[in-house]
């Protein structure tokens, strides 16, 4: 009788520590009434007019869904209205790097306000995108990854083997047209219309149509452009920049960049994140342990600060 009663106390537990698990879904269409309560005799609170809209499934009562979108409003909707295809919604622009060590290239930007959609068929998932008006999608197939599109052109990846290690880059424009065949050991996003890739015979910045327009010889890999100048890293493991004739023009010295906003760049020397102008000049000596660039008059900078006389 006790493991009768103990078998259905966990039964009861553990099934009620599952329905009280929040989830993630999808809207299903272009218009989805929300509502004050679990039922169509309830008002409309307001109304979504964006399919693929990601929302937090965070209470249930019979075939009425209670959710939560990224901005904390919700309401009930019935589930016929929900799908299991997966979303996101990016909420601040940022530029993803591939690895989580400084030395690591930046393989995407994300802008914020941005819809990524994944579509599952079988086992196999495409990755692919929607216009603003939600209307309509387009899919790329035998990829593995597919990042957001910067200057008009999307990073696509696959992989050559299961791990995920070894990988091969290319580009697709916004008509899902693999225009850049997936042939590179490495590369970065497009901006100012370069992009930075690598083989074991070439590297250097190609344009969207695949030409090379700055061949590289000694260094390691390079960064997007901004404002003209790209930051370029060398066997030394240090840092410099060139414009888009390839000439350096400021020399390789720091141990970290970021990228020119506003005619400054972050640059790391010995741990410590200042800023430079296009001449190479220090204008803010090393001594934030991080910062980010400038956003009009103001750039963020943190960390503990030497008092200078």
């Amino acid at each position: 009788m006790f493991r009768i009663l103990l078998i259905l106390f966990l039964f009861f537990f553990f099934n009620n520590i599952k329905a009280n698990e929040n989830y993630f879904l999808s809207l299903k269409y272009n218009k989805v009434n929300v509502r004050y309560g679990p039922g169509l005799d309830y008002p409309i609170k307001f109304v979504y007019s964006k399919k693929n809209f990601p929302v937090e499934v965070i209470d249930e009562k019979e075939n009425f869904r209670k959710i939560l979108d990224y901005k904390n409003n919700g309401g009930w909707v019935h589930r016929s209205q929900l799908k299991k295809n997966k979303s996101l919604i990016t909420l601040q622009e940022k530029i993803l790097f591939k690895n989580s060590t400084k030395y690591s290239k930046p393989i995407a930007v994300i802008n914020s306000g941005r819809l990524l959609i994944v579509k599952k068929e079988g086992a196999r998932e495409s990755w692919g995108f929607m216009d603003s008006t939600g209307n309509n999608e387009y899919y790329v197939d035998n990829v593995d990854v597919l990042n957001l599109f910067h200057d008009g052109m999307a990073m696509t990846i696959k992989f050559k083997d299961p791990s995920g290690r070894d990988r091969l880059y290319g580009f697709i424009n916004k008509a899902g047209e693999q225009i850049i065949p997936m042939k590179y050991l490495d590369a970065t996003i497009f901006n100012e219309g370069l992009g930075w890739v690598m083989n074991f015979d070439e590297r250097g910045y190609i344009n969207k149509q695949g030409e090379f327009e700055i061949e590289i010889t000694e260094d390691k890999f390079g960064y997007p452009f901004f404002e003209g100048l790209a930051g370029i890293h060398n066997d030394s493991a240090e840092f410099g920049f060139i414009d888009k004739s390839g000439k350096i023009v400021i020399e390789h010295q720091y141990d970290e960049v970021q990228y020119f906003s506003e005619g400054y760049c972050p640059v790391n020397i010995n741990g410590k994140y200042g800023f430079i102008n296009k001449e190479g000049e220090s204008v803010v000596q090393p001594q934030f342990d991080f910062v980010k660039p400038y956003e009009g008059d103001f750039a963020f900078a943190g960390g503990e600060v030497e008092e200078q006389d």
